[in-house]
């Protein structure tokens, strides 16, 4: 390549070289330059054409280029190094193929629009910058140190881009910026997505990774408005910084965020569907602003989550271990969970407009912070465990609240050995499921829960089963094995009472149907049988039993 500088030894101001002068300078660059055959030229930039103002022109305008002639076989070699006063302007109006380009110049502008440029070895932006307005440039190896600015439809197609400079896509009245590359590329400087008009801007890359490296910044700023799209895999180890509305969209694509990846107040983050995936793994994904998802899986794998909660409706939240100490999350729609909920997280399960709030653990999993099931319109709100049991230890919370309305259904096997808080009218119905109470369950005063069928099993194991509002059990079996019993009566049903002598201090029952009573009735304790409409109440003991304190028959 040429000896760095802001002249190129060739170039000059007025007239012709001499014949040795020039003979020596195609020895001189020929030497700077990658060696190619005898028949290649190096052609300098002097911007002398009759028609140019302060050394612009066109790029085929021979007088414009030392020696005569210019840039136009595979060959050549094209250097615009001129160290003009002024701005000027090198407007490619050809399209050209060439061997190697340099553009050297603090005050130089490299423009095109609607043409293709290819350079088949190497390709320097030094210092001056590059306008590119629905063009291509193709080549082997891209260097960009300075400054491009990418309008319209624009492709740049390297083997090797190194991108240490800035690249800058703007939107434009009547058109979006589009800058594509057709394969992965570092980052080593700034990317910049913006716009001059309220236009969109976007960035892809077709096959590859485009990895922004540490030290280095990704900006996708408001301009003078239009969305921002990004079409490109990602490895953030750097400064990925979201200041307007934007949207990931790339069909099968992977976010990954192991620095920084910030979205500012006024500005969301938009990822919907396309198999794409979102992966938290070192850093901080901090959203003063909005992340909306919907329909992709989101992987907490480390760093922490900071400022506002993301909403994925529909799709997958996978939380590792190394995720604890933070990460609030809205769940709508259905969604599955792999993985505990760690240390310093929650999980708010929404009912929306016209679809319940749906989450489902394949597995068994300990909540070691808060899971709240709830809803923002007239819906319900689910929590299903496919296999295994919910862990709720001691200190941490469920709350099943009022919300906007809509009913609340529980489908896990339960260890309560926390606070289970029935806020709202709420079911249990997960099919041969086994609940057991050893701290606090309680059902607020306008609540009721109810358990049918299904060979399901509530225990009393220990704590305070608080029925403020209703308990009402059918076809179930209820043990009563410790712990107290406050409030108003559970009414069971048909189904299996069992009452363990560690029960003894409180509980009082009423049962309906067919009801088999296993144990004396302790002190503290009563039953009331009731005769209901269209059935009599039955109460049967396969054993003898002893009653300490009042039997009732009505």
């Amino acid at each position: 390549m040429p000896l760095p500088g802001s002249q190129h030894p060739c170039a000059r101001t007025s007239g012709f070289a001499p014949f040795s002068l020039f003979s020596f300078c195609i020895l001189l660059t020929g030497i700077a330059f990658t060696p190619r055959s005898m028949s290649a030229t190096i052609f300098t930039w002097i911007g002398e054409a009759p028609t140019t103002i302060n050394f612009s022109g066109d790029w085929s305008d021979p007088a414009n280029w030392l020696p005569g002639g210019w840039p136009s076989d595979p060959g050549d070699t094209a250097s615009i190094t001129l160290g003009a006063l002024d701005d000027f302007t090198v407007t490619l109006n050809v399209n050209v193929t060439i061997s190697e380009f340099l553009l050297n110049t603090t005050v130089g502008t490299f423009a095109a629009s609607g043409r293709t440029f290819e350079v088949g070895n190497l390709a320097q932006i030094l210092s001056g910058s590059v306008f590119w307005n629905g063009s291509t440039w193709r080549g082997n190896h891209l260097v960009n140190q300075s400054l491009i600015t990418a309008e319209g439809s624009s492709t740049f197609d390297f083997e090797t881009f190194d991108q240490e400079g800035t690249l800058r896509i703007q939107g434009r009245s009547g058109s979006d910026g589009i800058f594509t590359s057709p394969t992965g590329f570092d980052n080593q400087g700034t990317i910049e997505l913006t716009s001059v008009t309220n236009r969109g801007s976007q960035l892809r890359v077709t096959n590859g990774v485009l990895n922004n490296t540490p030290g280095s910044t990704i900006r996708l700023a408001v301009g003078a408005g239009g969305q921002r799209t990004w079409q490109a895999e990602l490895d953030n180890r750097g400064d990925f910084l979201i200041e307007t509305d934007t949207q990931f969209n790339k069909g099968n694509g992977t976010y990954t965020n192991r620095s920084l990846l910030r979205i500012d107040e006024d500005a969301a983050l938009s990822i919907t569907g396309s198999s794409q995936v979102l992966t938290q793994a070192g850093g901080t994904l901090d959203i003063q602003g909005a992340l909306n998802l919907a329909s992709i899986t989101f992987n907490f794998d480390g760093g922490a989550l900071a400022g506002n909660r993301p909403v994925l409706s529909t799709g997958t939240l996978n939380l590792a271990p190394e995720s604890a100490g933070s990460g609030d999350f809205i769940l709508r729609g259905s969604v599955t969970l792999n993985g505990d909920i760690h240390e310093g997280q929650s999980i708010e399960v929404q009912g929306v407009s016209g679809q319940d709030g749906i989450l489902t653990s394949p597995n068994g999993l300990t909540n070691h912070n808060h899971l709240l099931l709830t809803s923002i319109a007239n819906r319900g709100s689910q929590f299903r465990v496919t296999n295994g049991v919910f862990d709720n230890p001691e200190g941490k919370t469920v709350r099943l609240a009022v919300g906007a309305g809509g009913p609340r259904t529980w489908q896990a096997e339960l260890d309560n050995r926390g606070d289970f808080l029935i806020e709202t009218d709420t079911q249990f119905n997960k099919g041969n499921g086994t609940y057991t109470n050893r701290s606090l369950l309680r059902i607020d005063e306008d609540a009721a829960l109810s358990i049918t069928g299904s060979s399901q099993v509530l225990t009393q194991a220990g704590g305070t089963l608080d029925i403020q509002g209703a308990l009402n059990l059918a076809s179930i079996t209820f043990n009563f094995d410790g712990g107290a019993l406050a409030g108003n009566r559970p009414v069971l049903s048909t189904g299996t009472l069992n009452l363990a002598p560690e029960s003894a201090g409180s509980g009082d029952f009423i049962l309906r149907g067919s009801v088999t009573l296993n144990g004396d009735i302790h002190e503290g304790q009563s039953i009331e049988v009731q005769g209901v409409s269209g059935q009599d109440g039955i109460l049967t003991s396969p054993n003898g039993l002893t009653n300490h304190n009042h039997l009732l028959l009505t």
